[in-house]
């Protein structure tokens, strides 16, 4: 395969200028679009997706040249406004070309400028999540977008981010949650400087409003929900770049007391959450410099922290060194 026509093959120019007159043929009508019309456009979409695909071993020129050609024809803003109407195969290959140009260099880099320019994408990708239908269609380009600096930084900069908290609380469907769940801790837990940075800064500027949304979910009625915002929050509370943003947390008595609640379940279906919970108990008890509220507040509740973490050295799971040496430090509270 290669970009260039071949017996009367189409090129990916040919592909674009028919999706673009397929695309103005549908608005330019009263009407929505009919099956046909769609059945058409998703066909140019999949022929699309097949060249795209035959890039891989193409020169880096050829990539670059490709890439200008669909951003130019705005083959990647155009194509989301259909996702609802296409069939499932068409939009799993749009997902596909879009992955393509989130994570193929160096299409990559230059997609950082294309999003920068056309910030209303990242508005659709994320409001994708409330329609269950479409939902993982958005969701798969969204977990590859939010890898990208300015995605993350126009998510955080706006009440977008926000919206998160609704589609991974305990209402709604459970394919989405944890869709969006994925996607939200994809943000937080990016390995890239850059990407730490901005959501470092994000929650020191939005400490207190952050906290309070995601606390909702450590009490969350939902077993995953809860399991999972427990794992993120230790994830997020041992990130160096969130060093300040941890001793802030740890040294309120009343994320002490969400925590405890949850590693003191006695619930045996609850182990998980007992495990997680635990991970994130261990910042308090280590911490030095420990405020008198969270002294006072483990001086309450130590004799029900020693009978949970001696029944969890009695358990099986893999705590570590860490559980005889948080037995030591809650002793000597």
């Amino acid at each position: 395969h290669n970009t260039m026509a071949s017996g009367g093959r189409d090129t990916l120019d040919d592909l674009l200028r028919s999706f673009k007159s397929y695309v103005e043929k549908i608005e330019s009508k009263s009407k929505g679009p009919t099956a046909a019309e769609m059945k058409t456009l998703g066909k140019n979409i999949l022929k699309i997706r097949e060249m795209i695909h035959s890039l891989q071993t193409a020169t880096k020129e050829e990539k670059t040249g490709s890439f200008a050609k669909l951003c130019k024809a705005d083959f990647f803003k155009s194509a989301l406004y259909w996702v609802p109407a296409l069939s499932a195969d068409s939009n799993n290959a749009l997902g596909h070309v879009w992955c393509m140009g989130l994570t193929l260099e160096p299409f990559a880099t230059d997609m950082d400028d294309y999003l920068r320019e056309n910030p209303e994408i990242i508005v659709k990708l994320v409001q994708g999540y409330e329609t269950e239908k479409n939902a993982l269609v958005f969701g798969q380009i969204l977990k590859q977008a939010v890898k990208h600096a300015p995605v993350s930084y126009l998510i955080t900069q706006s009440p977008l981010i926000w919206k998160f908290f609704e589609y991974v609380g305990d209402t709604g469907s459970y394919v989405v949650k944890q869709d969006a769940f994925a996607t939200f801790k994809t943000m937080f837990t990016r390995s890239n400087k850059i990407n730490k940075k901005i959501m470092a800064r994000f929650l020191s500027a939005n400490f207190e409003k952050f906290f309070l949304e995601f606390n909702r979910l450590l009490t969350a009625k939902q077993y995953v929900v809860k399991r999972q915002s427990l794992k993120l929050l230790s994830e997020i509370l041992q990130e160096r770049q969130n060093f300040k943003i941890m001793i802030r947390y740890i040294s309120d008595p009343k994320h002490l007391d969400l925590v405890v609640g949850n590693m003191t379940t006695q619930d045996p279906k609850q182990k998980g959450i007992r495990f997680e919970a635990f991970h994130v108990f261990k910042f308090f008890v280590a911490n030095p410099n420990k405020p008198e509220g969270i002294i006072a507040n483990l001086r309450t509740n130590k004799a029900d922290l020693l009978a949970t973490l001696s029944h969890m050295q009695r358990d099986n799971t893999e705590y570590g060194k860490e559980l005889p040496m948080l037995i030591q430090k809650v002793q000597s509270i």
